[in-house]
Formats: C-alpha cells, structure tokens, sequence
C-alpha cells in the first residue's frame, strides 16, 4: 500500500465523513474522483499481475453492495466501502489482507466500544438512567439546540428512535416548556466516521485481522 494511495483514501474518507455529518448524506458526485483514482491503481495492479487483489476487492464491494441492499447500512456506507476496496488494495503490515476491510472491522470495533466508553462516562458522571447510558449523555437543552445530536427524549418521556426531518427546536421547546434544563442526547455520528477513524489506525497500527491470526 502506497503513500500515494493512502493519502487519496485518507482525503475521499474524511471529506465523505464530514459531509455525511454535515448534511447527513453523501451525493452521488462526490465519488466519481475518486472512482477515477480507483481505475487508475486498478489498472497498475493488472499491468503488474496483482490479480488476486482485485479478487479480494470485488468481494469486499459485493458484500458491502449486499449490506446496502439488505438495510445494514446506508447508501454512502456502501459506496465509501466499496471504492475503498479497489482504491487501497492492502495493508502496509499485513499485505495479505484488504484495507477496505481491515478498516470496517475496526469501524464495526469502535462501534462496539462506543457504547462502553459512553457508559463509563456516565456513570462516573452519576447518569444511570438505562438504557440511555449506553448510547447517550445528559447536556444542557441550549447546548443541544446548537450540536448535531438527536433527543433522546421529549415531552411525553424517552424516545430512541431517531426520526428524519422533525424539527428538533419544537421538542427542545416543549421540554424547556416543561421546565427541563437538561437532556439525553446521542450524537449524530454516520457509520462513515467510524470507518475513516479506523482506516487511519489500520494504516498506523496494522491490520486487526493480522492481530486476530496470530493470536490463534
């Protein structure tokens, strides 16, 4: 895995996780770039018989095309993972393995953890209302009104279903209304962010599937 490719892959996924948080989609358009540096390496890797490669690839862009279409994840997530696939075909420590799926697994990793660093946060913070401590904490309503994060509740008591489009000032303002100064929250974070995090530690610290084969 080259320099050069790292760094193009580095760009396409920060700037698809900062635009999916932003406007909570990724358009169409953004990718076309990017898919033109995938055909160039692609067509390097042929000329130099890597044929292999491209077979691990096309797995990887055919189950994350698989995913999409069975509702795992979104539109943006398959289309980051699957170009990532034949943009950066293998890891600087393990050459063996395909970044694109060094770098979800370690995405799907941190995913996991999330929900282990938000409870330890706030339970040290005395915040143990369950499930809430799992995949939120408690912020101040005017804070709220100002980040990229969904209510966990509202007027009528929990909600942990995130609902596209509402309009969030109404539920802060009822709950203000109510007398609340405080709410639970969980931050608006796209699979995408996870999986450019964990890219960048694939790429500095190795692959997890590597680490995972030697510990067996």
């Amino acid at each position: 895995m080259d320099p050069a490719r790292v760094a193009v892959a580095a760009i396409m996924l920060l700037g698809a996780a900062w635009w999916d948080m932003r406007e909570r989609r990724v358009p169409n358009l953004y990718w076309f770039p990017f898919v033109a540096f995938a055909a160039v390496f692609l067509t390097v890797d042929m000329a130099q018989g890597h044929w292999w490669d491209l077979l691990g690839a096309s797995v990887v862009a055919v189950l994350a095309y698989l995913f999409f279409r069975m509702g795992l994840w979104g539109g943006a997530d398959a289309k980051c993972v699957m170009v990532l696939a034949f943009l950066v075909r293998e890891n600087f420590t393990a050459p063996t393995t395909v970044a694109a799926l060094d770098a979800l697994v370690a995405g799907v990793t941190l995913v996991l953890l999330w929900p282990i660093a938000l409870t330890v946060w706030n339970l040290a913070h005395r915040d143990t209302a369950f499930p809430a401590l799992l995949i939120g904490r408690v912020i101040p309503i005017a804070e709220a009104k100002s980040r990229r994060v969904w209510p966990l509740q509202d007027s009528h008591g929990w909600r942990y279903r995130a609902r596209i489009g509402e309009d969030l000032s109404t539920v802060y303002r009822d709950l203000e209304r109510d007398g609340r100064t405080e709410v639970w929250v969980t931050p608006q974070l796209p699979l995408i962010v996870f999986i450019a995090t964990g890219f960048l530690l694939v790429t500095i610290y190795g692959s997890p599937l590597a680490w995972l084969a030697q510990l067996l």
